[in-house]
């Protein structure tokens, strides 16, 4: 047993004097051509929100492609009622305060309680109070900066306004985005990103959602709901004329 620990130990030392460089996180080499690494083959611009739908559900999400907002509405007051939500949560995200869905939600479902993530108290009880009522809803609805296609890939960001826990600590989450929203592919989107973001007034963190959370790591036996929600929903509101956007449909 020591010996091994003498060995290990040994090796980290000689590995610090004189590391090496192919693998130093200090010195790693400068990644000129994303698309090399990260895009996919071509998905044409018309096909982004079905394909997005599609692989999606490849793994395990559930997408809705809705043509306007009040499309939107009811596919969520269905889901609600279908599956016996009585408690939901919706955050501060720009697409949620738009569209009021607290008011119109409240108005067509008094009996379903509703909450919101309180971010802005500097009282530690008190944010730890919300995250005990995030965590005892059944459902929560947010919105997303970004959607991947080739990969049904949720992006969120993380700042003052908005924390993880939304999308972390209900049994089901749903995204209400824009097709305008959709990336064809990750090599893309780092982009985008690239050319758009300002440095000094970077979120904190990016979270990237493919599907319900789910693990094998006991047994390769196949477990949803193990990090995260076991239900991953995502409603995307048509951005463009639905004659020219295969899916939405009336």
């Amino acid at each position: 047993m020591n010996a091994s620990r003498t060995e290990i130990l040994g090796r980290i030392r000689r590995a610090l004097v004189n590391p090496n460089r192919t693998h130093w996180h200090g010195d790693q080499p400068q990644v000129i051509n994303t698309e090399r690494l990260f895009a996919s083959s071509t998905i044409d611009s018309s096909l982004t929100a079905s394909r997005f739908q599609e692989e999606s559900e490849q793994v395990g999400g559930e997408t809705t492609l809705c043509p306007d907002i009040h499309s939107a509405l009811q596919s969520i007051q269905d889901l609600i009622l279908a599956s016996g939500y009585s408690q939901v949560a919706i955050s501060n995200h720009e697409i949620c305060l738009h569209h009021q869905l607290i008011k119109k939600l409240s108005a067509i479902l008094p009996k379903v309680r509703f909450v919101t993530e309180r971010l802005d108290s500097e009282n530690r009880f008190a944010r730890q109070r919300n995250s005990r009522n995030i965590a005892q809803v059944d459902l929560a609805i947010t919105g997303a900066e970004y959607l991947i296609a080739d990969t049904g890939t949720i992006v969120l960001t993380t700042n003052l306004d908005a924390s993880r826990q939304m999308s972390l600590l209900p049994r089901a989450h749903l995204v209400l985005a824009t097709s305008d929203q959709i990336y064809p592919n990750l090599a893309t989107l780092l982009n985008q990103m690239e050319s758009t973001l300002i440095p000094g007034h970077l979120p904190t963190a990016l979270t990237l959602i493919t599907g319900p959370s789910r693990t094998a790591d006991i047994e390769k036996v196949l477990v949803k709901g193990a990090h995260g929600p076991v239900r991953q929903l995502t409603f995307v509101l048509n951005a463009n004329n639905p004659k020219e956007e295969p899916g939405f449909k009336r």
